[in-house]
């Protein structure tokens, strides 16, 4: 029997924290020993192969380079979480390497989620339970292949754990709040776990009678976490503000773009069965099928276990109805995105495993250890040839650096040069420290690149931009894409790595010429004539006058009337769209605004913007049919016209708007470029040029910007399509609407009705050119086609129509014969003839 002192002499050494920790260890050895060895693996493969980076590693690296570089080199995805670059981007900066570093805290994050599955599992339900779910999500092959990605999937979802590890053990819910928030901050549908939270309180809420304690710990969750992610939001709001003029779209930005981008952007690609991630997860690794057996046991028995103060699996199970729920519900789907809710789904089948390993192993009897043994074989079996069939654990990367990365990603690190790179490709971002701009979601986005930033280099990927076989509105932008870079830029690399081709073209002359005459000719530039695609080819534009008139909600009386006159003066002789508010034209008529008389006899068209000014579509069908309707009503009835184009407020539509309007009979969808919603059977414009410069400063773009803006609107688009909003002016800024229209002034004013019509009759008409045959098929009653000479030539017609425009589109005088009768004409001349 010890002593007082030694008892005492015993309980100080147990005290000591460094035996804590090797009893804790003593105690969980196992998980340590598979962790350690999934670490060794990992560190293995990634000593033996080549890190050839995936497309969204090389968006994440970029942008860590973007926040440590302090906007001079990589770039800011606008739709991407930011705490993973953040903190990886932290090691580059002080280190000056970043594959290695983020590689291992990658891994390092795999190892966490492995050890936190087992703690749970543990915990929740028994240490085998723990140790299988640790092996089973280790040996997934979705798992083991993405812990060696840069990727926020496994980051987010070990904070996760944590958080979860917060409510379940530690009841600690702010701490368990600021892993939530953090979760969100490094992947965004992450925020799932705060709706599940919510609703595990709310269950265990109305059941228990500690509604009180409850309720604040669910307050306590829901301010940490809010406080976590506040300035991310702020940090939104100060960024994005100059390109808006809406708050809300400034601060969530970057869910709005994830969201459009996830729902609406080539979604012929991805899978999007309902059954996708059940199919999947039993195709990658069986075992987890019992899961369902987990779950069912749980509830037969759980229910019914008094010891189970927690709630634990009732909490795991409500998590990963919320998780299921809505990644199934998703139009886009990738099987990766079960990493979100994979640590979930492991415990559910490690609890069935244990489970029946148990049942047989309790029972007495010769046949009950037998079918043990051939329960554990055949588990063993399954997990051998999933390991067998999924190459993707051994063979997800090469022995040596493959000949794309030497022969074509690594030419600018080789041959290094100042100044912007465009790029559709964000591998790019890996090999270089220039600042780039990224132009790869929409041949928009790099439209737009092209006219707005001054670049000193162009990686150009056509892949980027895949288009289905029938669509030839898109094969033909792409080949209209193409010929404008060839003509205003040097080609300095064409390589062809897999059927994908690889272009980069340089400004200024950086690097030796490579010949652009293979380009020409496989883009259809090398041609005698052409039909142009304009009326008369003359550019068409249509302007629109947003808010004409708008009041002011705490003012009976114009918004800003000075500058709405002064407007009006403006385009006096013409007659630009107008983009009507219908709740504000109510509101006018109830005032008796003698405005409404000018609405009512405008000689121009009118456009229905929403009902009321704020952010009111992307709800169910019924509601947004009812609210677009009344709006049309109002306008119908104050002005006794019928309004055929829409444009929905701060272009918050979604698929519900565009079936309102199809069965409201609406003919027009007037959108912008970032929006990804498919218009269905309307015809969709988007607005292509603002002249603003900054919302917030009330700033314009200069002229030259505007001159270099349009030059490409017009090389890529088959239209001009720009808001005004006469608001934005003031005294100091009017010459700048001068500016813009000495640009335009040669530009064929259209409304969208009629840009619409002219659309029309270009789908019906055909055009080809078979040596000195020009054959043209179209409507008789067809007006302004034009066609375009970029040589002399002597040539026969054949076609319906009666009469036609020639245009000589080179800068000399050429001579053109059709059917006996010539025609010299100078330089832009244009004629028109009979045939």
């Amino acid at each position: 029997m010890r002593t007082l002192d030694e008892q005492r002499e015993m309980s100080d050494m147990k005290s000591k924290w460094y035996l804590r920790i090797w009893e804790h260890i003593s105690d969980n050895r196992s998980i340590y020993i598979i962790t350690l060895l999934f670490f060794l693996i990992k560190l293995f493969l990634f000593a033996s192969r080549y890190h050839y980076p995936i497309w969204d590693e090389a968006v994440y690296i970029s942008m860590s380079k973007f926040f440590w570089s302090f906007g001079n080199s990589g770039y800011l995805e606008t739709l991407r979480p930011i705490l993973i670059p953040l903190i990886f981007g932290f090691f580059w900066k002080i280190t000056g390497s970043y594959m290695f570093i983020y590689e291992m805290l990658e891994i390092l994050f795999a190892c966490g989620t492995i050890y936190m599955t087992y703690f749970l599992a543990k915990e929740i339900f028994n240490k085998w339970t723990g140790i299988v779910a640790a092996l089973l999500i280790s040996l997934t092959s979705v798992f083991f292949t993405y812990s060696s990605y840069i990727m926020t999937e496994i980051p987010s979802t070990f904070l996760v754990l944590l958080s979860f590890w917060c409510i379940y053990k530690k009841q600690k819910y702010y701490l368990a709040g600021v892993f939530a928030g953090l979760a969100f901050l490094a992947r965004f549908p992450q925020a799932l776990f705060v709706i599940s939270v919510c609703v595990f309180l709310f269950a265990i809420f109305i059941r228990s009678r500690q509604r009180k304690i409850i309720f604040f710990n669910g307050i306590r969750f829901l301010i940490s976490s809010f406080l976590t992610v506040l300035p991310f939001f702020v940090f939104n709001f100060i960024y994005y503000q100059k390109e808006t003029s809406s708050w809300y779209h400034a601060t969530f930005r970057p869910l709005i773009y994830a969201s459009n981008l996830i729902n609406s952007t080539y979604l012929w690609l991805y899978d999007s069965s309902r059954d996708f991630f059940f199919v999947g997860m039993y195709k990658d690794f069986p075992l987890l099928a019992f899961a369902l057996l987990g779950v069912f046991i749980c509830i037969v028995v759980g229910s019914k276990d008094k010891k189970d103060k927690g709630h634990g699996w009732f909490f795991l199970l409500i998590t990963l109805i919320v998780y299921l729920i809505y990644f199934t519900g998703l139009n886009r789907m990738e099987y990766r995105y079960t990493l979100s809710f994979l640590p979930f789904v492991v415990i559910f089948a490690a609890y069935g495993i244990t489970t029946v390993v148990q049942m047989l192993y309790v029972r007495k009897g010769r046949l009950s250890k037998v079918l043990l043994i051939v329960f554990l074989i055949f588990l063993l079996h399954m997990s051998y040839i999933k390991s067998i069939e999924n190459k993707d654990i051994t063979n997800y990367r090469g022995y040596s650096k493959p000949p794309i990365v030497t022969e074509n990603y690594e030419f600018l690190y080789n041959h290094p040069l100042l100044g912007t790179v465009i790029t559709t490709d964000p591998l790019i971002g890996v090999f270089i420290d220039n600042k780039i701009i990224p132009a790869y979601y929409s041949m928009q986005d790099l439209e737009y690149a092209l006219k707005t930033y001054d670049y000193s280099a162009i990686y150009m990927v056509p892949r980027a931009f895949p288009c289905k076989e029938d669509d030839d509105s898109c094969n033909s932008k792409m080949k209209d894409m193409m010929s404008q870079i060839l003509l205003d830029n040097n080609l300095v690399l064409n390589k062809n790595f897999n059927g994908d081709y690889y272009y980069i073209f340089t400004k200024e002359d950086y690097y030796t010429r490579l010949s652009k005459a293979d380009l020409f000719m496989k883009y259809g530039m090398i041609q005698d004539v052409k039909l142009s695609k304009f009326p008369k080819d003359q550019f068409p534009m249509v302007l629109i006058l947003e808010d004409f008139p708008s009041l002011n909600d705490e003012m009976d009386g114009i918004w800003d009337e000075e500058q709405y006159r002064w407007m009006k003066g403006f385009f006096n002789d013409t007659y630009p769209s107008l983009a009507i508010i219908p709740t504000h034209m109510q509101k006018m008529a109830s005032l008796e605004i003698s405005e409404l008389d000018y609405l009512k006899h405008y000689g121009g068209e009118l456009l229905q913007n929403g009902l009321m000014h704020n952010d009111e579509l992307k709800g169910d069908l019924k509601t947004q049919k009812a609210r677009i309707k009344n709006g049309r009503d109002i306008i119908s009835k104050l002005t006794n016209r019928t309004v055929s184009g829409f444009i929905p407020p701060f272009y918050s539509a979604d698929e519900n708007t565009i079936k309102a309007l199809e069965d409201l009979d609406y003919d027009i969808y007037v959108s912008n470029v970032g929006d990804t919603t498919d218009p269905g059977t309307l015809r969709r414009f988007d607005q292509s040029l603002s002249l603003i410069d900054n919302w917030a400063l009330k700033s314009f773009k200069s002229k030259a910007l505007l001159e270099k803006e349009i030059h490409y609107i017009r090389s890529f688009n088959d239209y001009l399509m720009v808001s005004l909003y006469y608001y934005m002016y003031t005294n100091e800024t009017y010459s700048s609407l001068d500016d813009f229209w000495s640009i335009v002034k040669d530009y064929r004013l259209m409304s969208a009705t009629e840009l619409d019509s002219w659309m029309d009759l270009r789908e019906k008409v055909q055009f080809s050119l078979d040596g000195d045959q020009i054959n043209i098929t179209a409507p008789k009653e067809s007006k302004d086609l034009t066609l375009l000479f970029f040589g002399p030539g002597d040539y026969r017609i054949q076609s319906d129509i009666k009469k036609i425009n020639i245009k000589n589109a080179i800068d000399e005088s050429i001579k053109a014969c059709f059917n006996d009768d010539c025609y010299t004409l100078s330089a832009g001349e244009i004629k028109e003839i009979e045939i």
